[in-house]
């Protein structure tokens, strides 16, 4: 009996090991943004966790993009590459002047600025909305999560890609306030 007792607790230890993907097929290790995903612009960690996790309301959806914009360069479209730049806020001056401080007042609601413009957010957050609604109908697992900050990291010091991963994950729902 006493041979077995190692036996099973390397079995065990290995049963944990399998059950810990540290591999970079893990997006909370090496997250890259899915089309199921939304990047949001310019808000600040600490507002919007007291709104959402502490006091627990509900954030609305501004969406800064329009079909002809001024970008960082100053003319021209938003197309993807323009968004990615806005995506990874590089530049607050991409951003028009009365949103780029987007610190509540007491007085209005928090908001959430996205760079799609009103008719692809609205059609991004329906998307969002259906697919954890299936998610939690069909596997009774929410999968929607509001990540805030990215731990930007390297598999080795002489690698050139940089890998995300995220900080902190606020599960949240999305509800549509009317039809429209």
């Amino acid at each position: 009996m006493t041979t077995q007792a190692p036996d099973i607790a390397a079995k065990l230890l290995a049963s944990r090991r399998e059950l810990l993907d540290i591999g970079l097929r893990n997006t909370l290790i090496n997250f890259r943004a899915p089309k199921k995903s939304l990047a949001l612009a310019d808000f600040d960690p600490a507002v919007v966790f007291e709104a959402l996790y502490v006091q627990q309301n509900a954030l609305g959806f501004t969406a800064l993009g329009r079909t002809k914009a001024t970008t960082g360069n100053g003319e021209g479209e938003l197309d993807g590459a323009d968004l990615s730049l806005l995506e990874a806020l590089g530049d607050a001056s991409a951003l028009p002047q009365e949103t780029v401080d987007a610190s509540p007042r007491r007085d209005k609601q928090v908001r959430l600025f996205s760079a799609l413009g009103p008719e692809p957010l609205q059609l991004q957050l329906l998307k969002l909305r259906t697919e954890a609604q299936t998610h939690i109908e069909e596997k009774g697992v929410n999968v929607l999560y509001l990540a805030m900050g990215f731990l930007h990291w390297y598999e080795a010091d002489s690698a050139q890609e940089v890998r995300k991963a995220p900080l902190i994950l606020v599960p949240v729902s999305l509800e549509r306030s009317n039809a429209r």
